[in-house]
């Protein structure tokens, strides 16, 4: 008898992803560089013949879906593997047995877990209550109602992580194929009259978002595009989005990408309208990483005011503007250093602490020694980030003071002379000029060290791609202020060779794209 096309010839996995298949067994190639389980499906028996793994040779080989108590009985079985808590326990995850002849799920959360080892690999082990409220992963668990932009989009996503970060080209090729493939579907599910799936919708944007900043390219139309579709589909959905933990998560997620655009702009009109903006601040469970957010979303305003006087040709009205945009800042400043003191009172103990540093920078003298012979160590990657999201926004805004300071000194000449004092009353107040008028750059340069002594830690093998992906914004702060230096050319020229930086348990290597000045 012929059997049916396309259908015995290739493994369940390849003839989702519409891949040749060549095969071989335990496991087809594709298959064996996933690390998944290969599966043949023979619709003529009814059956799932599910091949012996490298890592269990000895797990069941066929599951037959004629017998009706056999099937209850795997199905109830199955459940422990496919609830939220997978998370937790990947390793019996790998290990198990679909218990549909429909191997999509199964297939979506073998890749899934894999994923979870890459891009954050230590919460697995130790999951923490601050990762699971802040890291987006932790809801695509939450997320019942899929559809095809979703499903193509982890998929692209995953392979793109397990390829980068095992240096393997043929993956991240086929990666990149998905990417298409699921922007082509995003594009349609965004253009139908109704989203059906509107979770999924958020986290494909999420994931798409993500694959770009992993992608390597220097060009930020893509990125660009995910921020502002993403939100777009906030607007569209309205506040109902916050109805699920999921949606909130992702929200915030996105609200992140959209505020560390409008930095790169340096204009306001990249973040969502207000009507989101209060949804966020007000709902139940508003925490320091969303206080921080409220914060941060406040500076590429006084940002995109400070550049509009330059171009203005009103010059009579220069001085107030510069003044209330002063007084703004000053605000904010001592906004952020209590949200510096909050976050002290949450943490047991120091919120980092210096050790000897291992890495192995090319950029570092021979003669002159290290850089940074000290590197920081912090409680939790968690921690790291919000000092990191925190340093950074205090050097814009402190460059944001100085630019000002600057034009309202230049008003002297014209015999104009602003009634108004700036005073920083902080921890770094002692770096900053005699007079306390406005930030020094030695004051400035120290949390830029700050930052630069922080990245070691973050690029711990045990942090994964996650620990990579919480620097780009940060680097990418550190690094323009190093360029404004002339003096700090040794800071600059390290922090240019962290690709090629080394140390014991650590991956420098991997290929991100590099944020540009504008957007």
């Amino acid at each position: 008898m012929v059997g049916l096309p396309n259908r015995a010839g290739r493994c369940t996995i390849c003839r989702r992803i519409k891949a040749k298949c060549d095969l071989s067994r335990p496991a087809c190639l594709r298959c064996r560089r996933l690390g998944l389980r290969c599966e043949y499906l023979v619709i003529q028996q009814g059956q799932i013949f599910i091949n012996r793994s490298v890592t269990d040779p000895f797990v069941s080989a066929v599951d037959i879906f004629s017998n009706a108590a056999k099937t209850k009985l795997l199905v109830n079985s199955g459940l422990k593997h496919t609830a939220p808590s997978y998370i937790y326990h990947s390793e019996s995850l790998k290990h198990s047995i679909p218990t549909s002849p429909n191997p999509a799920p199964v297939h979506r959360m073998q890749l899934l877990s894999k994923f979870l080892d890459v891009y954050f690999p230590i919460a697995a082990q130790a999951p923490t209550r601050a990762s699971q409220t802040t890291c987006w992963v932790y809801a695509l668990p939450n997320i019942s109602l899929t559809n095809c932009a979703y499903n193509t989009s982890l998929e692209a996503l995953c392979v793109a992580q397990i390829g980068l970060w095992n240096h393997d080209p043929v993956l991240v090729k086929e990666s990149s194929q998905l990417y298409g493939s699921a922007l082509g579907e995003l594009r349609k599910t965004v253009g139908g009259r109704k989203l059906v799936a509107p979770e999924a919708t958020l986290a494909s944007t999420v994931i798409l978002s993500t694959y770009e900043l992993f992608s390597g390219q220097s060009s930020q139309n893509y990125s660009l595009s995910h921020v502002q579709g993403g939100s777009q589909i906030l607007q569209i959905l309205g506040p109902s989005v916050y109805e699920t933990p999921a949606g909130r998560i992702l929200c915030a997620n996105i609200r992140t990408a959209t505020i560390i655009q409008a930095f790169r702009s340096r204009r306001r009109s990249a973040l969502p309208g207000q009507e989101w903006e209060r949804c966020a601040r007000d709902h139940e469970g508003h925490g320091l990483y969303y206080h921080l957010q409220d914060l941060m979303i406040q500076l590429p305003s006084i940002m995109e005011a400070l550049d509009m006087l330059t171009t203005s040709p009103n010059k009579t009205t220069e001085v107030p503007i510069l003044i209330r945009l002063l007084h703004l800042c000053s605000s904010l400043n001592w906004q952020l250093l209590a949200w510096s003191g909050k976050l002290k009172t949450l943490v047991h103990g120091p919120l980092y602490w210096t050790v000897p540093s291992v890495a192995v920078n090319p950029a570092d003298d021979p003669v002159l020694g290290r850089m940074f012979p000290l590197a920081f160590q912090f409680p939790s990657l968690i921690i790291a980030w919000y000092l990191l999201l925190y340093w950074s926004m205090l050097i814009l805004l402190y460059r944001t003071i100085q630019d000002i300071q600057k034009r309202l000194k230049s008003q002297v000449t014209r015999g104009i002379t602003p009634q108004h004092s700036f005073d920083l009353q902080d921890t770094y107040r002692s770096e900053l000029d005699s007079d306390n008028s406005c930030p020094s750059d030695d004051g400035i340069a120290s949390l830029a060290n700050n930052i630069s002594q922080s990245f070691e830690y973050c690029y711990r093998t045990e942090h994964g791609t996650l620990g990579y992906q919480s620097t780009l914004f940060a680097l990418w702060v550190v690094q323009g202020f190093y360029k404004s230096q002339p003096n700090r050319a040794r800071e600059l020229a390290w922090c240019s060779e962290l690709g090629n930086t080394t140390a014991s348990n650590s991956r420098f290597d991997l290929r991100v794209m590099k944020l540009s000045g504008d957007g």
